[in-house]
């Protein structure tokens, strides 16, 4: 028998018996029987196929398992399962094609496969294992209650590729203009069950930051690939190392990322990508202080005291410390803090402030002293950049952070000396007279003379004065002559108005000549007069126009 299909086997049976009589066999008298039987002989089989989906997955994928349970020999046995060990549950999917629930053998004419499927969600095995292995059972019973068991294994990778990256900046508060160093460190941190399933290829690093660090973009790489191979591994462990440099104008926030390929070296290869991130946030800061100055008075008439006031602002970003022990001004001293530190913190705050101390604080100092001379004198202001409890920002161990960055600013102040001038009004009147005549000027004040009476005003600076003279009735101003040696200033005698212009150590005299005019007659011969001017105007008119008109006839 083959077992294709199954068969009767029919047992003949046969007995012969020799009579024995008298002591002797008697051959020729011996008797024969036979009879059969028939006896059906089944030959039942199974077997079980496993597959999965796929021989190596990333750890937490899906894998579906496909069973396949076929009919070896020559009934059909119902079945039981199949079952998995790791997997449930299991669904059938298509064979039993004439739906009459037997796994049908070669006696059917149609020998049946039945096909299942189970999907599982696989994590990494449980050491000391390195990959997953489940294991598929079913049962068949044939018709005389015999059981046949099939078993199957499936065995699936399972991989957990990584990468780690780690990013550090040389400083993370400097003041503008500072170098930064950044240095990053990549390393394989898969946790895959054997390390060479983890070996990353095609390694790539690129920062980005806002705002752009150009000098950045591609790191360089500086080492770590110890065994040469390009590939970053886990075991021996490699650190791979990278650097750039940058100097950032404003507070920038950078993140650097590194990509790198995994499940390169399996067979056959399952690529995965693996990447990273690490950030960096450097602030910059940008101290700043300014100062202004102003005198009073800025011009003096031979000399005397000048009060100077100074204000000190903060312009940067961080307060300013040591700024009232380190004002100084050239020609004035000692210089005293008046008003501005609201907080009494002792530091120059800013309302721009990185701090949370955003106090908009201007301080206000004074110093007073003589003055001789005509002089510019400069006020000098430093400060020393701190955070808000006052400790130093450029004293730091921070390389490539300059220990001194404090900030400085100067201004000047010009107070002009002249040497005192005079104006002296002299009174004049074309006859004696005892008439009294007022003069008003808001520079040189009110006053009154007489004829031959004068009065001088010294102590004078740079500057026009006018003087007005109200004349009485009565009177009228004859001239206003100015004695000015420089020439430049001016009278009005219809007016009564002297505007003086007066130079630096110069002395104006201005002689203001006043008369009466002549009351006409009003007697019998009163008229001869009148009559004698008119006629002098009619000859001076005729005169005159003969003049024109020669002068007509002379252009034709």
């Amino acid at each position: 028998m083959t077992g294709a299909e199954s068969g009767l086997v029919t047992n003949t049976i046969t007995v012969v018996g020799v009579p024995f009589f008298q002591g002797q066999n008697v051959p020729d008298k011996q008797v024969n029987a036979t009879n059969q039987a028939q006896t059906l002989v089944i030959e039942p089989g199974i077997t079980l196929t496993k597959t999965a989906s796929a021989s190596a997955v990333i750890a937490g994928s899906d894998v579906t398992y496909t069973f396949v349970v076929s009919n070896t020999g020559d009934v059909g046995m119902p079945l039981t399962g199949p079952t998995d060990d790791k997997c449930s549950p299991v669904t059938f999917v298509s064979g039993d094609t004439n739906g009459n629930g037997l796994l049908d053998g070669a006696d059917s004419g149609s020998p049946e496969s039945w096909t299942f499927t189970c999907t599982r969600t696989l994590g990494l095995p449980a050491p000391p294992a390195t990959i997953d292995e489940n294991v598929a059972t079913v049962t068949a019973v044939d018709p005389l209650g015999n059981t046949y068991t099939a078993q199957a294994f499936a065995e699936v990778r399972v991989i957990r590729p990584a990468i780690s990256l780690t990013k550090t900046a040389s400083a993370s508060l400097v003041p503008v203009g500072t170098i930064i160093d950044y240095e990053f460190a990549a390393t394989n941190s898969g946790t895959s069950p054997l390390p060479a399933d983890d070996v990353l290829a095609e390694v790539h690093l690129a920062d980005l930051a806002n705002p752009a660090q150009p000098s950045c973009i591609l790191p360089t790489f500086t080492g770590g690939d110890n065994n040469n191979n390009n590939m970053l591994d886990r075991i021996p462990a490699e650190v791979w190392t990278y650097e750039c440099s940058s100097q950032p104008t404003q507070s920038t926030t950078n993140i650097a990322t590194v990509v790198a390929l995994g499940g390169t070296t399996l067979q056959p290869p399952l690529t995965v990508g693996v990447g990273a991130a690490a950030g960096a946030f450097v602030e910059v800061f940008n101290p700043g202080i300014a100062v202004t100055k102003t005198a009073s008075p800025t011009k003096l008439v031979g000399g005397g005291d000048v009060t100077y006031t100074y204000q000190v602002t903060n312009t940067g970003d961080v307060p300013l410390a040591d700024v009232s022990s380190r004002i100084t001004d050239d020609k004035c001293s000692p210089l005293t803090l008046v008003s501005g530190d609201t907080n009494n913190n002792g530091l120059l705050d800013t309302p721009n402030s990185i701090f949370e101390d955003h106090a908009d604080e201007t301080w206000i100092y004074t110093c007073t002293t003589a003055v001789s001379v005509t002089t510019t004198n400069t006020v000098d202001v430093t400060g020393t950049p701190t955070d808000a409890g006052g400790t130093n920002l450029c004293e730091t161990d921070a390389p490539r952070v300059n220990a001194n960055c404090d900030v400085r600013a100067q201004n000047n102040a010009l107070v002009q000396v002249v040497d005192p001038g005079q104006i002296t009004i002299v009174k004049a009147t074309t006859a004696p007279s005892g008439q009294s005549f007022a003069f008003t000027s808001s520079t040189l004040g009110n006053f009154s003379l007489a004829n031959g009476q004068s009065t001088t005003v010294g102590d004078l600076g740079t500057g026009t004065y006018s003087v007005t003279e109200a004349v009485p009735t009565g009177w009228q101003i004859a001239s206003i002559v100015c004695d000015d040696p420089t020439g430049d200033s001016a009278t009005d005698p219809a007016t009564g108005v002297a505007s003086i212009a007066l130079a630096a150590g110069e002395s104006v005299t201005c002689t203001y000549t006043n008369h009466q005019p002549r009351i006409p007659d009003t007697g019998s011969n009163s008229t001869q007069p009148l009559v004698a001017a008119a006629l002098a105007l009619v000859v001076l008119g005729a005169g005159l126009w003969i003049l024109s008109a020669g002068r007509r006839r002379r252009r034709i």
